[in-house]
């Protein structure tokens, strides 16, 4: 057998799709691994925090659990800390910019379109 065989069937048996919810748990897992190992916190531990087994958070550590958000967010509670992070959008502050675009007008009944305030000055002064 040859030592790259069973990446050949990974990559042709798992879907795209299939390999980034592996690789999702298997982050979350070590991440959880990491503040619990920074803490000095055992699995059991940890399991007498969230309220559940010992069987059930080893699964959960195993890298193949399916995590649900309300797990997620148990954990980030329990932990005080986030073990997953969905990244914030940039903000924006809004303008309002007059304009007498009959098509817009007449479409949306409004004398005014909304921009960021980036569009805002690409409008006006380009």
């Amino acid at each position: 057998m040859k030592p790259d065989f069973m990446q050949q069937c990974y990559d042709k048996f798992v879907t795209p799709e299939k390999q980034e919810f592996i690789k999702l748990n298997v982050e979350i897992a070590n991440r959880i691994y990491d503040i619990l190992d920074e803490r000095g916190l055992s699995q059991r531990d940890f399991a007498r925090m969230m309220g559940k087994t010992e069987a059930e958070v080893s699964r959960w550590l195993s890298g193949t659990h399916n995590f649900t958000m309300a797990t997620i967010a148990a954990i980030n509670v329990n932990l005080n800390e986030d073990v997953l992070r969905v990244p914030e959008k940039q903000q924006f502050s809004f303008v309002a910019v007059p304009t007498h675009d009959p098509l817009l007008v007449s479409r949306r009944r409004a004398r005014y379109m909304i921009f960021n305030a980036q569009k805002a000055y690409e409008y006006a002064y380009n």
